[in-house]
């Protein structure tokens, strides 16, 4: 790794570090450096741009030094497809008090860094929890926070788990003495263990719904974690959380982050591989795996899962289990009537917090758009 090169030097200390982390020239890194612009009475931002795996001189190319933001590069050749270490090379270079991860392809709406600069400050929060939007215009309605809240969000009654990008402001001692960073070697997932061990920490968390927005960009057609992966490394990261970390949490707590991975990790892992998937032994057995793991986190998880979540998870386990089973069990899945999408096996645990259709309720009071 070579030293940070400024660009243009800051006269004093910053007050915000931005990680934004490259791999090729391709992206619009021009906008997402563009988009940390503050006023000129805004808190004092440094840019920390690194090149993974590439040279600073190939993203100099395609660069232009942006008036009123410093800007500095820094390289990183460890030769992993994996985003963390570049992520984590930037954090460590990082000296503010308080931190912001930018994605190349990704970019912040106007006055948004100090914006949620003022509300950590005059709330005294912890963390900004930064409403995100595709770049479409689209809001994406996580975390699943109770309707109208801004203040004080619970990582169980707010669904943080479902948040687990740490997409926003924080500082940089947020969650305790130990320095957010993230999982290194892994390609996806990188986040999901740091991210919820900032959100299940006791911190001050500030979720500011109507202010200026994290903005995905839909250019990245070459991300570093594009390519489909086994399921067995998919599941790495998951597998991964410390298991003394987990013993630490409440049953409740243990069974939101169980439920939110069985949705949004193994049965959705599932069904976006579809019937026609080779569904040799090895990914069978990768399933299992990451099932019985969240059965020992938290073993009443699944019933808050829908009828036909609960089936897939049913087929994928019995002994008798083929490839030719598990893809029938997939269009099963598919053509799923609506109350098999809704609702749970046992009628009275659609009343709990985890439910689909609580959260289907909770999406109707939620007037985000």
């Amino acid at each position: 790794m070579n030293q940070p090169i400024d660009q243009k030097n800051s006269a004093t200390s910053p007050e915000i570090d931005v990680v934004i982390a490259v791999h090729t020239a391709t992206r619009p890194l021009q906008r997402a450096v563009e988009s940390c612009a503050v006023s000129k009475r805004g808190p004092r931002v440094r840019v920390t741009v690194v090149c993974h795996n590439i040279s600073i001189q190939e993203i100099l190319h395609n660069f232009v030094i942006v008036d009123g933001v410093d800007v500095r590069f820094l390289e990183v050749h460890d030769g992993l497809n994996s985003p963390a270490g570049p992520k984590n090379a930037g954090l460590d270079a990082a000296t503010a008090p308080y931190l912001c991860l930018l994605d190349s392809d990704d970019y912040l709406e106007p006055a948004a860094l100090e914006h949620w600069y003022r509300v950590l400050e005059s709330a005294q929060a912890d963390v900004v929890i930064a409403p995100v939007r595709h770049e479409s215009g689209k809001i994406i309605k996580t975390p699943r926070a109770r309707p109208r809240r801004v203040a004080n969000l619970d990582p169980v009654r707010d669904g943080l788990a479902y948040a687990t990008a740490m997409r926003g402001l924080w500082r940089a001692d947020a969650g305790g003495t130990k320095r957010f960073r993230y999982v290194p070697e892994l390609r996806v997932g990188e986040d999901l263990s740091p991210g919820l061990q900032i959100y299940f920490s006791g911190a001050r968390f500030y979720y500011p719904r109507k202010g200026p927005a994290y903005v995905l960009g839909n250019e990245a057609v070459d991300r570093v974690t594009g390519n489909e992966l086994l399921l067995a490394e998919e599941f790495r990261a998951i597998l991964q959380i410390p298991s003394v970390w987990l013993d630490s949490l409440s049953l409740r707590q243990r069974q939101s982050i169980a439920v939110k991975i069985a949705r949004t990790s193994l049965v959705a892992a599932i069904v976006r591989r579809g019937a026609e998937h080779d569904w040799n032994n090895a990914e069978l057995a990768a399933v299992k795996e990451l099932t019985e793991f969240l059965d020992g986190m938290a073993p009443t998880y699944d019933r808050a899962l829908t009828v036909r979540d609960s089936k897939i998870l049913a087929e994928s386990l019995k002994p008798q289990i083929t490839s030719e089973l598990m893809s029938k069990a997939i269009e099963t899945y598919g053509v799923a009537g609506l109350p098999a999408t809704v609702f749970t096996v046992r009628l009275w645990d659609n009343l709990g917090r985890g439910s689909q259709l609580r959260q289907l309720v909770r999406a109707t009071l939620d007037f985000r758009s």
